[in-house]
């Protein structure tokens, strides 16, 4: 068999060493594009919402840098021992998660605590400001979630899709290239 011929059988059966790599690491880039979008948007379709952790005062249960993910339920279904999120803070607005010690249902209102903390929180939590309960917590996921919201994260995800573009062209140059021989 000619080395011609052979150059174009290898082209037909998907082509060298160089053609694989390119598919290989576009692809692992693609499902890195994927899982990313997957994590952000799929959890929203099923009910739930995407929570970053950025204070210790639920470790070591769910370490800083952590997501976790609540679902809408009844706050007369929180049992103690429940992980809730719920709108604190002094002026209301910000999120906290901390675990239920007790759900008063006749006052409408949880008395919460970080495991970190030694101590109740200070004020009881109304029913109104009740987020949801915890189903899932996924250290570390956080800071790599905060970490693409910034214009690094952002310039470094038109990176990749830069990257498997690039890629796309580079193969095709491989296989071009391979079955001229």
């Amino acid at each position: 068999m000619s080395e011609k011929r052979k150059n174009r059988e290898k082209v037909k059966e998907g082509g060298g060493i160089g053609v694989f790599l390119c598919r290989a690491v576009r692809t692992v880039l693609l499902l890195l594009i994927v899982l990313t979008g997957a994590l952000l948007v799929l959890p929203g379709f099923l009910g739930y919402k995407p929570y970053t952790i950025i204070s210790g005062s639920m470790e070591p249960s769910i370490p800083l840098g952590s997501v976790v993910y609540a679902r809408s339920v009844k706050p007369e279904q929180v049992q103690p021992g429940d992980v809730i999120v719920f709108y604190g803070g002094r002026n209301g607005d910000a999120v906290t998660t901390h675990r239920v010690v007790e759900n008063r249902t006749v006052e409408g209102e949880f008395i919460t605590r970080g495991d970190a903390n030694a101590d109740n929180d200070m004020l009881p939590r109304p029913y109104g400001s009740f987020i949801g309960r915890v189903e899932l917590a996924v250290p570390l996921l956080g800071r790599f979630l905060t970490a693409l919201s910034g214009t690094a994260g952002r310039a470094g995800l038109l990176g990749i899709v830069a990257a498997i573009i690039g890629l796309y062209f580079l193969e095709a140059g491989l296989r071009r290239e391979e079955g001229r021989g």
